[in-house]
């Protein structure tokens, strides 16, 4: 088939589409598809440290513990309740948290054609959910992170459906600020931005409905009385600003890069301004992506961008140009290649089968080896970054501090860690510094944990690249 006989024949198959998305049987085929995509990419065991962040707060959660008191966090508490709610009524395991964040997925997905179809229709109108389920696919599915955009996808909607309504609004004004406060809850910084992008629109239609929105938020916000304030203060502002952002820094390069694609959007669009409903939608965009200016990379951006396809979908349907169904279609060919490459990787390194259970046999493997040698009543203690092998193990922490490391903690901290280490000692420690016990002993001489391990532990072995390290007795001098 010659070049030119193919782009007659896509050139008719685009042109069949309008028919076939307009068809009354589109809709039993776009969303299972879209499912069956979603559950491919994020199907699979993963073992990473995000991930764990959320499973061993809810795990610790579901068990009686709170956040900022007995486990130290600096992300508001609502993705560790949220998952502990669904633990405590269906067991804490891993298959749990994935099957209830694959839903929640597709909740969002929904919500983004909810948005979309505010201001698009036809082909365009469909094209938004599957380029974020693509984009989100960058990041980890079980994390605040993700949680919180689900809750920014429902908030954006509901404020966009109380803008288009011509009376009684407050009710739908209280429910936009409600899900607005509710992304607070899941993370501060990206609910801060959509809180400022909800109230600027309703502040755009008078003064009750933006009433009505901070009345929402505050409602989403009343569970953080739960903390005295200076706690809280301390936890989420204090310890971001002054110990987080400077650790975590990362460069501006892509950040500028998405900012740009949003100018270029504005500047095919230029009549768009007229329409404040159009404007927020961007605006919630540009927010979202300013509020993760401290950790710029693709697994934290991507996701956030979620706006932009039904902003696209806005200027194509303007335009009505050919080159930004072409430019959409080949950067969602693009991005598709990149998540299905990803999750193939992943397949050929566990096998079809572990996969399917989501199973990791070297997880397994560290995991059996723990429990063999710690008692369920016993507690192990895993740094700098393990937080999963808290909720893998089912082992509690001794001490307060799920993630503890060097330069990103204050040093109090490792003095507390300290102190709560003698206090209950762990028969074991598991470590991921290095890939040997050699590099470990040259690791922060006079750091008050690796003082303390050294003195009262021993290295064993290493499993799958972590270092376990035994509780010798009388100590080592």
């Amino acid at each position: 088939m010659s070049i030119t006989h193919l782009t007659v024949v896509l050139r008719g198959r685009l042109q069949d589409l309008p028919r076939i998305v307009a068809s009354r049987w589109w809709p039993f085929v776009y969303w299972p598809a879209l499912l069956l995509l979603a559950i491919f990419l994020k199907w699979g065991h993963l073992v990473n440290q995000d991930e764990g962040l959320t499973l061993a707060g809810a795990w610790q959660v579901s068990l009686g513990l709170q956040p900022y008191r007995d486990f130290y966090d600096f992300i508001t508490p609502g993705s560790h309740y949220l998952l502990a709610g669904v633990f405590r009524m269906f067991g804490s395991t891993y298959v749990v948290a994935k099957v209830f964040s694959l839903f929640l997925l597709l909740l969002s997905l929904y919500g983004v054609r909810r948005i979309t179809v505010r201001f698009a229709s036809g082909p365009w109108s469909w094209w938004p959910s599957l380029l974020w389920l693509l984009l989100s696919d960058h990041y980890v599915l079980i994390n605040h992170n993700t949680y919180a955009l689900v809750a920014a996808v429902w908030a954006i909607e509901r404020a966009l459906a109380a803008a288009g309504k011509t009376a009684a609004r407050w009710p739908s004004w209280l429910v936009a600020g409600l899900l607005a406060g509710a992304t607070v809850m899941l993370h501060q910084a990206r609910g801060a931005a959509v809180v400022a992008a909800v109230l600027w629109l309703a502040l755009t239609f008078g003064v009750v409905p933006a009433l009505a929105v901070i009345g929402g938020v505050a409602l989403a916000l009343l569970p953080l009385l739960a903390w005295p304030l200076p706690l809280l203060l301390q936890s989420l502002v204090a310890f971001p600003f002054v110990q987080y952002l400077p650790f975590n820094r990362t460069g501006m390069t892509l950040l500028g890069a998405l900012v740009g694609v949003y100018l270029g959007v504005v500047l095919l669009s230029p009549s768009r301004w007229r329409d404040r409903r159009w404007v927020f939608l961007w605006g919630s965009g540009v927010l979202l992506l300013a509020s993760n200016f401290s950790q710029a990379d693709r697994f934290h951006l991507l996701p956030a961008m979620f706006p932009i396809g039904a902003l696209i979908a806005t200027v194509a349907i303007q335009r009505r140009s050919r080159w930004p169904a072409l430019m959409a279609a080949s950067g969602t060919a693009v991005l598709a290649v990149i998540s299905i490459g990803f999750t193939a990787h992943r397949i050929a390194s566990v096998g079809v089968r572990p996969f399917l259970q989501l199973r990791d046999p070297q997880l397994e493997q560290l995991v059996s080896r723990i429990q063999q040698t710690v008692a369920p009543q016993q507690p192990i203690f895993a740094a700098p970054f393990l937080p999963n092998l808290y909720f893998e193990t089912q082992r509690r922490n001794p001490t307060r501090f799920n993630v503890l490391i060097y330069r990103h903690h204050p040093s109090a901290f490792f003095a507390a860690a300290r102190a709560s280490l003698e206090a209950d000692p762990p028969p074991v420690i598991l470590l991921n510094y290095y890939t040997t016990p050699e590099g470990f002993a040259t690791f922060l001489l006079g750091n008050p944990v690796t003082d303390y391990i050294r003195q009262y532990y021993r290295y064993a072995e290493t499993v799958n690249n972590i270092q376990i390290y035994r509780r010798t007795v009388p100590p080592t001098l």
